[in-house]
């Protein structure tokens, strides 16, 4: 079974010369699911290790959209978990 690299000669020349040129373009970052997003956001602080914790600030700072949904998720939850019902507004 044959392993390895599947493109043809020039593909390869055409990359190394990219890279000796300094102008490779870079790997894409790791893009999260929503649903992991998600479950970042809703877990309680002290329970996210470090790299999690990393992880939903780079989502943070990334979409400003995400850190207004992270912000009232942690307020609505901290008012379900206190059971603090009487500070939800008529």
């Amino acid at each position: 079974m044959d392993r390895g690299f599947r493109g043809g000669y020039s593909t390869l020349t055409r990359y190394v010369l990219s890279l000796r040129k300094n102008v490779a373009v870079p790997a894409p970052a790791h893009i999260p699911s929503p649903c992991t997003i998600t479950g970042l956001i809703l877990r309680a602080r002290d329970q996210l290790s470090t790299q999690e914790t990393a992880q939903l600030e780079q989502v943070r700072l990334a979409c400003p959209d995400i850190t207004n949904a992270c912000n009232l998720a942690r307020v609505f939850t901290d008012l379900v978990r206190h059971r603090r019902g009487n500070m939800l507004g008529e």
